[in-house]
């Protein structure tokens, strides 16, 4: 079964400059979710005690964060003439 994430992509290409953004309220919901942690996370850690705690914290995150952004992008075939 071949899924087509055109019409359901959280995230797509960015209409101005390089990269990929938000789409579909999803793709803005999980960006809020992965600020909000990333702002929490060395507030409820405590850094001084377990400072790769932190740091492995944030990596975990933002390798999530891409993974998602990569499941759910929206692929489109023809943008700019």
């Amino acid at each position: 079964m071949v899924f087509s994430m055109k019409a359901n992509g959280w995230f797509g290409k960015k209409r101005i400059g390089w990269g990929i953004g938000p789409r579909r309220w999803q793709g803005w919901l999980v960006m809020a979710i992965y600020a909000v942690t990333m702002i929490a996370l060395p507030r409820v850690v405590d850094r001084a005690a377990h400072p790769w705690l932190v740091g492995g914290g944030i990596a975990v995150l933002s390798i999530a964060l891409l993974t998602i952004m990569i499941l759910k992008f929206e692929h489109a075939e023809h943008r700019r003439p």
